[in-house]
């Protein structure tokens, strides 16, 4: 998996990293102008909101018509083709949406510096693309996803496994082999390892675990309006061997405007609202 060094800012590094995704759908930044400090402040806050009582955290529940809100685990996710729910809690924030007070300061703070880097780094995937599918596209792929409403901040909390029940584990992931749906979902470095993503030839590597780093993957949505020039490869976050760790994670999952045409079937809306259905979260 490419590890790509943001600080030299040239036309090689644009290259380079529509290279990579094109070739293995994930590649590691390192030197994004987010600290490493800021995204650990991030996930101190929010194991805060993770740590309330029940009680407390479902006056945030999530909205089942906009998936807006904090999904506790007893909804979770299922992913698609598979019957256990995942191992973890999460809380979907939209812009202009529901957030819990105390997070929301420094949740907007990441949230708009994520959406600058993610507007870069869709222009130089735009750029090198075959000029054939370029051509056919009726916006540019950052033009696609500015001011998009549907553009996510989510937070996962992967609970301690021994808080889960035998019947909960047994068969089950803290997040279970799935592709994304966005165009590109960026994920600042988490609290601890378990992220594994699957090659071309079909076999589960771990995602490299680095200090300061962002790791960026490319979703089924940009897949399949770039005809797979960009692809979308399965990746999951497996159960640690340490039944008392716990793991927190953000996921700024990038989305097209909801009229986006995707394919001749789908455009954005529609398709995202399938995706939900089958996660078994609407």
């Amino acid at each position: 998996m490419k590890v790509i060094n943001m600080s030299n800012n040239s036309s090689d590094t644009a290259k380079e990293f529509a290279q990579a995704l094109h070739q293995s759908g994930f590649v590691v930044l390192t030197e994004t102008g987010i600290e490493q400090s800021d995204i650990e402040s991030l996930y101190s806050n929010w194991l805060n909101f993770f740590y309330q009582a029940d009680d407390s955290k479902k006056s945030f529940l999530y909205n089942k018509d906009t998936v807006a809100g904090f999904i506790p685990r007893t909804v979770s996710e299922t992913a698609k083709g598979f019957t256990k729910k995942d191992l973890k809690e999460i809380y979907h924030y939209y812009d202009g949406k529901i957030c819990p007070p105390e997070q929301k300061e420094i949740s907007d703070n990441i949230r708009l510096r994520l959406l600058d880097l993610s507007a870069k780094l869709l222009g130089w995937l735009h750029e090198y693309l075959p000029q054939e599918i370029k051509t056919e596209l009726e916006e540019p792929l950052d033009s696609m996803a500015k001011d998009s409403p549907q553009t996510l901040f989510r937070m996962n909390y992967y609970p301690p496994l021994d808080s889960f029940s035998d019947d909960a584990k047994s068969g089950a992931q803290r997040a279970e082999s799935h592709a994304d749906i966005n165009l590109i979902t960026l994920l600042p470095n988490v609290s601890s390892a378990g992220l594994e993503a699957k090659t071309r030839d079909g076999k589960w590597t771990p995602v490299p675990y680095m200090p300061n780093s962002i790791v960026i993957n490319s979703g089924d949505m940009l897949a399949m309006r770039t005809k797979d020039f960009y692809p979308s490869f399965y990746h999951r976050v497996i159960q640690p061997s340490n039944s008392h760790e716990e793991r927190i994670s953000l996921a700024f999952c990038v989305h097209p405007k909801e009229e986006c045409k995707l394919s001749e079937h789908h455009t954005a809306h529609s398709f995202l609202q399938e995706r939900y259905r089958e996660m078994k979260v609407k």
